[in-house]
């Protein structure tokens, strides 16, 4: 495999929706004007789908599950107020869409991002210069070379390469991309909530 040639081209190889299926989904916000330290600080205006990457029927009824849900926030009522709170409308957005994915031949993975960007790992996204994808695998035979401790360096251009090949280099990805290297690696979870802590709103 010719990892200098994969990265240089690996738009023209990958389409997320080949990987992953989207639905993006907003929660539109009104911010309060705050005059006493006891006001709410925000109230949920409503949720918003926006286009599947390609068909999915799960999704298709998870979007239909969200407009639902729209419902139910317009008509909750605490104390005479509209009070959702994010953390319990997530609760209920990732409830529903894990009840509809309940099935013994899948796993839900979950990424929290800040913004809208194509699901790409960081050494692959456009800004960066093709001068770092052809030197990746340099620099990191180069960083194994200086903390043989920390990261041994397992090339993927020979011809044979065994599994185990695979799993310790994500290792060695994943402790270099802990420490702010751009790596191959796309960060995903099992976990819903811990996507949340990448989350920014």
């Amino acid at each position: 495999m010719n990892t200098k040639y994969l990265y240089l081209n690996f738009d023209k190889i990958y389409e997320e929706k080949d990987f992953f299926n989207v639905l993006h989904v907003d929660i539109n916000l009104k911010i309060s004007e705050i005059k006493e330290s006891n006001e709410v600080l925000y109230s949920i205006d409503s949720i918003t789908c926006k286009k599947l990457n390609h068909y999915d029927p799960k999704l298709e009824s998870y979007r239909d599950s969200i407009y639902l849900l729209n419902e139910r926030l317009n008509n909750y009522n605490f104390n005479g107020k509209k009070e959702w709170k994010l953390f319990y409308l997530y609760k209920e957005l990732i409830q529903t869409f894990e009840i509809l994915y309940d099935d013994t031949s899948t796993t839900n993975y979950y990424r929290g991002q800040a913004n809208d960007w194509p699901m790409k790992a960081g050494l692959l996204r456009n800004d960066i210069i093709d001068d770092l994808k052809k030197e990746f695998e340099n620099i990191y035979e180069d960083m194994a070379y200086k903390y043989p401790d920390l990261i041994e360096y397992t090339c993927l251009n020979k011809k044979e390469y065994k599994a185990e090949d695979f799993k310790k280099r994500e290792n060695n990805m994943a402790y270099l991309q802990h420490y702010g290297l751009r790596t191959t690696l796309i960060d995903i979870t099992e976990n819903p909530f811990i996507a949340l802590l990448f989350f920014n709103f």
